[in-house]
C-alpha cells in the first residue's frame, strides 16, 4: 500500500515531536512542513533565566563591599518614623500585633482558599494555580538558601561580636532557617508582584505600588539591623525572578500560542473544504 493511499484514511494528522526538533503537519498529498528550531517560549525561558542569574550575581557582587557601611548608615539615619518601621516589621503570627508583614500571608491564604473551594475552571483556576505555586516556590527558595547560607545578621555583628561574612562566603550549611541571607519578609512582599503579571492592562500603578511596598520593607528590615542591604536586594531579585520564570512556564509566549492557533485554523479549514467537496 502506498504512502499516499494509506494517508487517505487519515483526513488530517498532526505529529508533534516531543523532544523539540520539529513540528510536522501532514495532509493528503501535501508537503511536510517542519520547524527545526526549539519553541520560542522555551528559548525565551532560557534567555530570561540567564538574565536573572547574571543580574543577581553582578548586582550582589557590586553591593557587597558596602554592606557594613550602608547597614550602619541606614540603621542610624531614621528616614522614617519608628512607628512605621515597627509596623513594617511586626506580624500577628509572631505575637507582635497586626503589621505589614501579614499582608503577603493573608493574600496567599485567600488565593489558597479560592483554589481549594472555588468551583471556577479554566482561566480563573489557572491563574489561582499560578499565584499559589509562586508563593510555594518562593518560600522554598528563600528557606533553602537561608539554610545553606548561614550568614550572621547585622545585630549579631554589631552588638554581639560576630564576624562579618559576605554573602558569597557564608555557605556553611549549619544555620538552617536562621541565616540572614536572604530576607524572607522582603521576598514575601515582592512576591505579590505576581498579581500584577495577571493584570492585562493598566498594571503600571499596581507594579509601582508593590515595588514601593517591597522597598519600604527592605529599608525597615535594614533599619532594625535584621538584614544586610545585600540580603534585601537578593530577596527582591529572587522574588521577581521566581515570578517571572513561573509566569513564562505557566503561560506560553504569544508566538507559541499563535503557532498553535494557526495549526488549529489550518485543520478547521481543511476539514471544511473536504466537507464542501463531498457535498
Amino acid at each position: 500500500m502506498s504512502r499516499q493511499h494509506s494517508a487517505s484514511h487519515l483526513p488530517f494528522a498532526l505529529e508533534l515531536t516531543i523532544k523539540g526538533r520539529s513540528l510536522k503537519i501532514l495532509s493528503e498529498g501535501e508537503q511536510t512542513f517542519s520547524e527545526t528550531e526549539r519553541s520560542p517560549s522555551r528559548r525565551l525561558f532560557i534567555h530570561r533565566l540567564a538574565f536573572h542569574l547574571v543580574l543577581a550575581s553582578v548586582s550582589l557582587l557590586l553591593l557587597s563591599p558596602f554592606d557594613q557601611t550602608l547597614s550602619l548608615y541606614l540603621s542610624q539615619a531614621h528616614y522614617l518614623p519608628l512607628s512605621i518601621v515597627h509596623f513594617m516589621n511586626q506580624s500577628v503570627f509572631e505575637g507582635q500585633g497586626l503589621g505589614a508583614s501579614d499582608l503577603p500571608v493573608f493574600v496567599q491564604m485567600v488565593c489558597l482558599g479560592l483554589w481549594l473551594f472555588s468551583k471556577s475552571q479554566g482561566r480563573v483556576m489557572k491563574r489561582l494555580t499560578f499565584l499559589n505555586l509562586n508563593g510555594l516556590f518562593l518560600a522554598i527558595n528563600v528557606h533553602l538558601i537561608k539554610g545553606l547560607a548561614a550568614r550572621p545578621r547585622p545585630t549579631d555583628v554589631f552588638n554581639h561580636g560576630a564576624g562579618f561574612v559576605p554573602f558569597y562566603r557564608s555557605w556553611t550549611f549549619d544555620g538552617w532557617g536562621h541565616g540572614s541571607f536572604p530576607s524572607g519578609h522582603t521576598a514575601s512582599m515582592m512576591g505579590l508582584i505576581a498579581i500584577a503579571y495577571l493584570v492585562p492592562r493598566g498594571r503600571g500603578p499596581l507594579i509601582c505600588l508593590l515595588v514601593a511596598l517591597s522597598l519600604l520593607m527592605a529599608y525597615a528590615r535594614i533599619a532594625v539591623q535584621a538584614h544586610w542591604p545585600s540580603d534585601t536586594l537578593a530577596s527582591l531579585l529572587l522574588a521577581w525572578g521566581t515570578c517571572d520564570l513561573l509566569f513564562l512556564a505557566s503561560f506560553p509566549s504569544s508566538s507559541s500560542v499563535d503557532a498553535k492557533n494557526s495549526a488549529s485554523q489550518l485543520i478547521l479549514n481543511r476539514d471544511a473544504g473536504k466537507r464542501t467537496r463531498q457535498r
